[in-house]
Parts: structure tokens; sequence; C-alpha cells
């Protein structure tokens, strides 16, 4: 072999195994890169699923409660209602019964309890708006 031939040959050869070191080298780290980020997107599907899964349930927690709620208020306004009604029934009876004076004690604690029902109206009243804007989430 010649000399020039080799001379000429040689900076081929090493552009050539230096073109294919690189080449191999960066696929390597692509391929790193590659797994790293397959890694950390299923870590994060994961913590998504997680996360749905804890406002499933809190959704359902939340339902449950404002069914409770619900009934609670229910029970509370039929008692009203029947505290109403009594009250109502009692005027009626007073009213009818006009002809036979009520003792003055009689009238107070009729006056008391008309007081008494009338402010646990109004706070019922406030008790429902003030758990209607929970419900919504509103304050």
């Amino acid at each position: 072999m010649d000399i020039k031939k080799i001379i000429t040959w040689a900076p081929i050869l090493l552009a050539f195994i230096g073109s294919l070191y690189t080449g191999v080298n960066v696929v390597s780290k692509l391929n790193n890169t590659i797994e790293q980020h397959t890694i950390t997107i299923t870590s994060l599907g994961n913590q998504l699923d997680a996360m749905d899964t804890k406002y499933t349930i809190e959704v359902k927690n939340l339902t449950q409660k404002y069914t409770e709620g619900r009934e609670e208020l229910l029970k509370e306004m039929t008692q009203a209602y029947a505290m109403i009604a009594e009250v109502r029934v009692k005027a009626e009876a007073l009213r009818d019964g006009s002809f036979k004076l009520a003792s003055e004690a009689e009238l107070r604690a009729l006056e008391q309890s008309y007081y008494k029902l009338y402010d646990s109206i109004n706070q019922l009243t406030y008790d429902l708006k003030d758990m209607k804007r929970q419900l919504t989430g509103g304050y």
C-alpha cells in the first residue's frame, strides 16, 4: 500500500468512526431521556388517579352531608310548623273564648311563647341562608 492512500483514507476512516460513536452516544442519551420521561408520566398518571379517587370520595361525602342537612331542615321546619299551628290554635281559642278573661299571667306566657317562636323562625331562616351559602361554596 502506498502512503498517499493511507494518508487519504485515515481521516475519512477516523471521521466515520467518530460519527458512529457520536450517533450511538446521542441515541443512547435520547433513549435514557425517553425512559426517564416515561417514568415521570407514569408517576403523574398514578397521582392523578389517586386525586380522582380522593375527590370522588369527597363529592360522595358532600352529597351525603347535603342530604342529611335537607332531612334535618325538614324536621326543623316540621317542628316550626307544629309550633306555629299550636300558637294559632291557642290564639283562636283565646279569641273565641273572649268572654272569659284570661289571667294576666296566661297572656304573658302566651306572649312569651309567641316571641320565642318568632325568634326561632328568624334563627331558622338565618340558618337556611347560611347552609345555602355553605353548600354553594360562597361567603
